[in-house]
């Protein structure tokens, strides 16, 4: 409908052309209700700047290097040193390294704030080289730890391998004249990069301000304002966030028609058996976080497909009886071992077998020593799951098939070459010089572990799951 003339032959404004001329951008009216919304994480991380900021205690040069072994990677985000991040740090600390003195780039440490010499600390960090270094008083414990908060700990490990591998070079290449050009090219490099040795400036935080969702906060991979962290990184500390806020899948909103990896990770931590077999996954640490599996678009593929509830429920399962050898309970192998031989001679065989029941009851309500429950004693079952069990093996294609003869067998083999890898690994790690760094529980529950192992695994027939493997990243390469 064409619009009406005035008397003077102009075409005539209408209110709402008026409020254009008024008012261009339109910024005080709204056409009809939207539905669009941000993401609540948006305002969640807003407000956790606000109490991250208030927990800032001060500013200063802190020697790194000299203190590497009193730092502590990892609490708040676990993500473990891959070789291709190594390579891609290495190139990006040779170009930027000066940026380890840039405010933007300061390294997070939460320590308690009475812990600090005076003087040593900066309230105003545009001082930048004028910054003192930070020392640490005697109040502090003996062997005192820092919570560094991982934001740059790939930096710091890697540079921190970096250097000995130099140092290594020279030592042992130091009479070789072929490579010496390769020696002198490599301290080249790192000449000025090492120049300030391994001070950086340093954001020092008040322990006792710095609860786990702060900690998980500030501990993202962010750096020159270009967030860094992996779409699966991304999942995990999404997870770990509603977790320490003490909140569950049905806390989580989905947002309409968003896409890409948060969309994803919305979709998968809404999902309740999704948000448990995470709770298992991320409390054994590290070990499936480089998985195949962990990769976002094939866990999401895998989790929401008809068949990723029952994955999590088996998985659930498995790794719970892993649990169950790994507690303060103390029976070791020894004692099963004992029981085990009465049995087959006494004639009070039914007390014997009602004993190992009241064991097996006692294990499942203990709690678990997680610690107990190291990577490389992951890797060891690992490796045990795969030469009798895994892919492409006889028994892989009758997996948890009771019934068979042939998958029965070979789950005795495997049960067997579990328990005495577990007894070699305790008598390993508790005659070798580092117990002393490890707390008595995780050294009881090293020593009883194998026995447990035995109980549960020669007497799965009295649990679900019977004749079930222990959890590895293999079982679930194998179920799906």
């Amino acid at each position: 409908m064409p619009l009406r003339l005035t008397k003077d032959g102009e075409k005539a404004k209408t209110k709402a052309g008026r409020e254009k001329v008024g008012n261009t951008a339109l910024l005080d009216s709204h056409q009809g209700s939207g539905t669009a919304s941000l993401d609540h994480n948006v305002k969640e991380d807003a407000r956790l700047d606000k109490s991250a900021n208030k927990a800032i205690v001060g500013y200063a040069h802190f020697d790194l290097m000299e203190n590497y072994n009193s730092l502590s990677f990892g609490g708040w985000n676990p993500c473990p040193l891959m070789q291709n991040q190594v390579q891609s740090l290495y190139q990006s600390f040779l170009i930027n390294g000066v940026n380890r003195f840039n405010p933007i780039h300061a390294f997070p440490l939460v320590l308690p704030k009475e812990w600090i010499v005076k003087d040593t600390m900066e309230k105003d960090h545009k001082k930048r080289d004028e910054l003192p270094i930070l020392c640490i008083s005697d109040k502090a414990l003996k062997d005192w730890k820092i919570k560094a908060a991982d934001v740059y700990a790939l930096e710091i490990e890697e540079w921190h391998m970096e250097k000995q591998a130099v140092e290594d070079i020279v030592a042992a290449e130091i009479n070789n004249i072929d490579n010496m050009a390769t020696v002198k090219q490599c301290l080249h490099r790192l000449r000025e990069v090492l120049e300030y040795y391994g001070q950086w400036i340093v954001i020092v935080f008040d322990a006792n301000q710095v609860d786990d969702l702060v900690g998980i906060h500030i501990s993202r991979n962010e750096t020159k304002h270009i967030y860094m962290q992996s779409p699966k990184e991304g999942l995990i500390q999404r997870y770990k966030m509603l977790e320490a806020n003490n909140k569950t899948s049905w806390h989580i909103e989905c947002i309409p028609m968003a896409k890409g990896p948060a969309a994803k990770q919305t979709e998968l931590l809404s999902q309740d058996y999704v948000f448990g077999h995470l709770k298992n996954l991320v409390s054994s640490g590290t070990y499936y976080i480089h998985s195949p599996e962990m990769q976002l678009n094939q866990f999401h593929k895998v989790m929401l497909s008809g068949y990723g509830g029952l994955i999590a429920y088996a998985t659930a399962h498995l790794e719970n009886q892993l649990c169950w050898c790994f507690n303060t309970v103390s029976d070791t192998l020894a004692e099963y071992q004992k029981i085990e031989a009465k049995s087959k001679t006494s004639t009070s065989f039914q007390k014997l077998k009602i004993k190992k029941e009241e064991i097996l009851e006692d294990l499942k309500w203990a709690m678990p020593v997680l610690n107990a429950i190291s990577d490389p004693l992951c890797d060891k079952l690992k490796s045990i799951f795969d030469t009798h069990l895994g892919n492409n093996t006889p028994a892989s294609y009758r997996f948890g098939d009771d019934q068979d003869e042939m998958w029965l067998t070979i789950f005795k083999e495997y049960s067997y070459a579990v328990v005495t890898a577990m007894d070699e690994y305790a008598n390993e790690v508790l005659s070798a010089n580092e117990t002393k760094d490890l707390d008595l529980d995780v050294c009881s529950t090293l020593l009883g572990c194998a026995g447990k192992a035995a109980l549960v695994l020669y007497n799965s027939n009295r649990v679900n799951y019977c004749s079930f493997p222990f959890m590895s990243y293999s079982v679930i390469t194998t179920l799906v």
